[in-house]
């Protein structure tokens, strides 16, 4: 992550708040960047293949 990204989660937080909801953002906003890294290489999988397997689930 670079910390160009951290100072844009700080900017959009208001003068006063929770650090628990600071890391909540900064996990998330890592989380997203590691599943579009996962994407890129091909690991994930297609929105056909995704809407069989729930199709699977709620059976």
């Amino acid at each position: 992550m670079q910390k160009e990204k951290i100072r844009e989660v700080v900017e959009r937080l208001p003068d006063e708040f929770d650090v628990d909801a600071f890391f909540d953002q900064v996990i998330l906003l890592e989380r997203i960047e590691a599943a579009e890294r996962r994407l890129a290489n091909g690991e994930g999988v297609s929105h056909e293949e995704a809407k069989g397997r729930m199709e699977k689930w709620l059976k």
